[in-house]
């Protein structure tokens, strides 16, 4: 994924619920891919999976229309934000607290991640006040719990939730930390 998908990710829109791209993208991520009979065959079916193949969400396997799509990584990230409702600023939080909760219960603790270190990590993609606005949000949805303004956990619930997407928010944590974060959004847009 290039530097200029990461900001593109960061800025765009889930896709609404019930419509051909939102089915197209869970269906990839549930039963891991589809065609457009799928969908229920015709050229919207087949349209909606090329509008989300074109934007990187999906990677054709296959010619012609018989050709299966398959999530890419960015779609990945789009249908978890898809299915759990949050944007993808705050799925990138999630992310991170989860892995380094799943580190700490190994070793028999119980984390309280510091928004400082999620500030150093999206640094120059996503301000403090939107990082505290994404905090804000998954504490209102009940996904975590503030232990501090500088401090967060995420519940119990949340934990047994994310268990079920493990692969992909594993894979969002590596990504996280792999990104070259020191260029913001405008001159990743420009470049």
């Amino acid at each position: 994924m290039t530097a200029r998908d990461t900001a593109r990710l960061f800025q765009s829109k889930r896709s609404r619920p019930g419509s051909l791209e939102y089915t197209a993208l869970l269906s990839c991520y549930i039963d891991g891919a589809v065609n457009a009979s799928d969908l229920g065959g015709g050229s919207s079916s087949y349209s909606a999976l090329s509008r989300l193949a074109r934007s990187g969400e999906l990677s054709k396997d296959g010619d012609g229309l018989h050709g299966k799509y398959v999530l890419t990584q960015r779609g990945r990230f789009t249908a978890l934000t898809a299915i759990l409702e949050v944007s993808f600023t705050s799925l990138c939080i999630m992310a991170e607290v989860y892995n380094m909760h799943k580190l700490q219960l190994k070793n028999g603790c119980r984390l309280k991640y510091s928004l400082l270190e999620m500030d150093r990590l999206l640094h120059g993609v996503r301000t403090e006040l939107q990082i505290r606005q994404a905090v804000w949000n998954l504490t209102q949805a009940g996904f975590t719990l503030s232990v501090s303004d500088h401090l967060m956990a995420l519940e119990p619930k949340t934990m047994d939730l994310l268990r079920g997407h493990n692969a992909v928010l594993s894979e969002m944590h590596e990504w996280l930390h792999r990104v070259p974060w020191n260029a913001t959004i405008e001159s990743l847009e420009g470049g």
